[in-house]
Protein backbone atom coordinates (compact mmCIF):
# COMPACT_ATOMS: atom_id res chain seq x y z
CA UNK A 1 0.00 0.00 0.00
CA UNK A 2 2.16 2.82 -1.24
CA UNK A 3 -0.27 5.76 -1.32
CA UNK A 4 -1.96 5.54 2.09
CA UNK A 5 -3.25 8.75 3.60
CA UNK A 6 -1.03 10.07 6.40
CA UNK A 7 -4.24 10.87 8.27
CA UNK A 8 -5.30 7.22 8.32
CA UNK A 9 -1.86 6.19 9.53
CA UNK A 10 -1.93 8.79 12.30
CA UNK A 11 -5.42 7.71 13.36
CA UNK A 12 -4.42 4.04 13.45
CA UNK A 13 -1.31 4.83 15.49
CA UNK A 14 -3.49 6.70 18.02
CA UNK A 15 -5.97 3.80 18.14
CA UNK A 16 -3.12 1.34 18.60
CA UNK A 17 -2.04 3.21 21.75
CA UNK A 18 -5.38 2.46 23.41
CA UNK A 19 -6.00 -0.93 21.81
CA UNK A 20 -7.32 -3.61 24.15
CA UNK A 21 -9.04 -6.98 23.98
CA UNK A 22 -12.63 -6.97 22.77
CA UNK A 23 -12.41 -3.60 21.02
CA UNK A 24 -14.12 -3.09 17.65
CA UNK A 25 -12.28 -0.72 15.30
CA UNK A 26 -14.27 0.50 12.31
CA UNK A 27 -12.60 2.43 9.51
CA UNK A 28 -15.19 4.68 7.88
CA UNK A 29 -13.40 6.16 4.90
CA UNK A 30 -12.97 6.11 1.15
CA UNK A 31 -9.91 3.87 1.14
CA UNK A 32 -8.83 1.57 -1.68
CA UNK A 33 -9.76 -2.13 -1.52
CA UNK A 34 -7.31 -4.11 0.57
CA UNK A 35 -6.30 -1.21 2.85
CA UNK A 36 -7.98 -2.69 5.93
CA UNK A 37 -6.27 -6.08 5.60
CA UNK A 38 -2.97 -5.02 4.04
CA UNK A 39 -2.30 -1.76 5.89
CA UNK A 40 -4.51 -1.29 8.97
CA UNK A 41 -4.35 -4.87 10.27
CA UNK A 42 -0.53 -5.17 10.27
CA UNK A 43 -0.11 -1.69 11.78
CA UNK A 44 -2.57 -2.42 14.60
CA UNK A 45 -1.09 -5.87 15.21
CA UNK A 46 2.26 -4.26 16.03
CA UNK A 47 0.60 -3.89 19.46
CA UNK A 48 0.99 -7.69 19.82
CA UNK A 49 -2.80 -8.08 19.94
CA UNK A 50 -4.30 -9.99 17.00
CA UNK A 51 -7.34 -9.29 14.84
CA UNK A 52 -9.99 -12.04 15.13
CA UNK A 53 -8.42 -13.27 18.37
CA UNK A 54 -8.06 -10.19 20.58
CA UNK A 55 -9.93 -7.38 18.79
CA UNK A 56 -12.19 -6.82 15.79
CA UNK A 57 -11.56 -4.77 12.65
CA UNK A 58 -14.07 -3.64 10.03
CA UNK A 59 -14.52 -1.15 7.20
CA UNK A 60 -17.60 0.88 6.31
CA UNK A 61 -17.10 2.73 3.03
CA UNK A 62 -17.89 6.41 3.33
CA UNK A 63 -20.42 7.71 0.88
CA UNK A 64 -21.94 11.11 0.51
CA UNK A 65 -24.51 12.11 -2.05
CA UNK A 66 -24.56 15.91 -2.16
CA UNK A 67 -27.89 17.17 -0.86
CA UNK A 68 -28.93 13.69 0.31
CA UNK A 69 -26.69 13.01 3.33
CA UNK A 70 -29.50 12.98 5.91
CA UNK A 71 -31.76 10.86 3.69
CA UNK A 72 -28.93 8.35 3.12
CA UNK A 73 -28.09 8.21 6.82
CA UNK A 74 -31.67 7.49 7.81
CA UNK A 75 -32.91 5.36 4.90
CA UNK A 76 -30.14 3.66 2.94
CA UNK A 77 -28.44 0.42 4.03
CA UNK A 78 -24.71 0.51 4.67
CA UNK A 79 -22.06 -1.85 3.36
CA UNK A 80 -20.01 -3.39 6.17
CA UNK A 81 -16.98 -5.63 5.77
CA UNK A 82 -14.93 -7.13 8.54
CA UNK A 83 -11.69 -9.01 8.89
CA UNK A 84 -13.35 -12.34 9.60
CA UNK A 85 -16.97 -13.19 10.33
CA UNK A 86 -16.94 -12.05 13.96
CA UNK A 87 -15.63 -8.60 13.04
CA UNK A 88 -18.28 -8.30 10.34
CA UNK A 89 -21.05 -9.33 12.72
CA UNK A 90 -19.93 -6.93 15.44
CA UNK A 91 -19.74 -4.06 12.96
CA UNK A 92 -23.16 -4.92 11.54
Amino acid sequence: MSQTSPTLREALLAVREGLHRGLLIVIKSTIPPGTTVNFAKPLLEESELRVKKDFFLAHVPERIAPGRAIHELLNEPRVVGGVGPRSTEKAR
